[in-house]
């Protein structure tokens, strides 16, 4: 009795934590990350658009590799979206489980496996967004923090 007892205030601190970090990560995506990798996105469309107007025909010539960091960008704003998307329904479901361990089973299966998707995305925008609009600390900076 005592030993299931513990495991399910396990289960319940394992849920909570990974609640929080959700909450939390779907709050970075949406207030933070994505609105600092769509006004670059934006960047990106007026330099394009720059580009056409001056160089006209030759554009492709010259705007090839804005254009590839765009499609790119683009991507992983898309991709970043979807994945936090799938991570806040995928909390859902698990929230609407009453059974603690079924509940525990699906954030660990279902909700955390989404956190690392998140971040690849979330990872690739940070190495191309320009750093004045990257509102949160890169890597590289807290590796060399003054």
């Amino acid at each position: 009795v005592e030993i299931k007892a513990r495991q399910e205030v396990e289960w319940d601190t394992f849920i909570l934590q990974t609640q929080i970090e959700g909450r939390i990560l779907n709050e970075m995506v949406y207030n933070q990350i994505l609105p600092a990798a769509m006004h670059y996105q934006k960047d990106l469309v007026e330099t394009l658009s720059g580009l056409k107007s001056v160089y006209g025909a030759s554009y492709d010539q010259y705007a090839k590799g804005s254009m590839a960091i765009l499609e790119s960008v683009s991507g992983h704003i898309r991709d970043l979206k979807d994945r936090t998307d799938a991570m806040v329904q995928a909390r859902r479901e698990a929230n609407s489980l009453k059974d603690v361990r079924k509940k525990a089973y699906a954030y660990s299966e279902k909700v955390k496996p989404l956190f690392e998707e998140i971040r690849y995305h979330s990872d690739r925008l940070e190495r191309v967004v320009d750093d004045r609009l990257w509102p949160l600390v890169k890597y590289r900076e807290l590796l060399f923090i003054r």
